[in-house]
């Protein structure tokens, strides 16, 4: 299906049905562990994992109903908002598992160095020659504005969870009631307000405040998880 720098992604006709296998490359060795560890945390909402091989970084899954891009221009109406329980609610259970995660290889970015490597990439980027002096100079525009933001973040004293760090409406697979979040491999533990900028900004705007009304839903983890389990995931 895709061979790429990143990973090689195969889809290999199967018995019921068809399975998928992952192979990560090595700057995303960690995703076959975090995939199992999030399939542990909230398996109604994870990849369905057959079988990983971590230390080769690879994955055997199978097939996914709804995780199909070309869907991504044009979701069903409520996917943002139960995207986002979703992902509350599992960086909340990731709280009691941070040492697990971060054995698994998972990189540690606190909002410090987020803003350190910002600053790195703005001065010296090796992508910075393939800009324009118009796309360079917009681009160190904003380099004040997401200080601000994330120093306004960070003194809100809110602890870093698991996050993970690419949650565009592609990487959410929907088909009727069923959710899940997939491809890890860009998972960090990080400021959890950071997936939900991601997922709203990718999302297309359904009348006026739609996006303020998406991120507003955020904190409703009830949703997500069963009744029994609710209680402990109110923040």
């Amino acid at each position: 299906m895709k061979v790429w720098s990143l990973s090689a992604v195969l889809r290999v006709p199967g018995e019921p049905g068809p399975v998928w296998f992952k192979a990560s490359c090595p700057h995303f060795h960690a995703e076959p562990a975090l995939t199992r560890l999030v399939a542990e945390l909230l398996p109604e909402h994870a990849p369905p994992l057959l079988a990983a091989d971590e230390q080769r970084a690879w994955l055997l899954m199978d097939e996914m109903p709804g995780a199909d891009e070309e869907h991504e221009d044009d979701p069903p109406a409520g996917i943002g908002p139960a995207a986002a329980r979703i992902a509350a609610a599992l960086q909340l259970r990731s709280r009691d598992h941070l040492a697990q995660i971060e054995a698994a290889g998972v990189p540690l970015r606190p909002l410090a160095s987020t803003l350190l490597q910002f600053d790195e990439i703005l001065a010296g980027g090796l992508e910075l020659d393939q800009l324009t002096p118009e796309e360079l100079a917009a681009a160190r525009s904003v380099r004040d504005g997401v200080h601000a933001v994330l120093e306004e973040l960070d003194s809100l004293a809110i602890p870093d969870t698991l996050v993970h760090g690419d949650l565009h409406i592609g990487n959410v697979a929907h088909d009727g009631d069923s959710l899940v979040l997939y491809d890890w491999s860009d998972a960090a533990v990080s400021h959890p307000f950071l997936d939900l900028v991601m997922l709203t900004e990718r999302l297309p705007d359904h009348g006026p405040g739609a996006r303020q009304g998406r991120a507003r839903l955020y904190p409703r983890t009830g949703d997500a998880v069963p009744p029994q389990e609710r209680a402990e995931l109110q923040p």
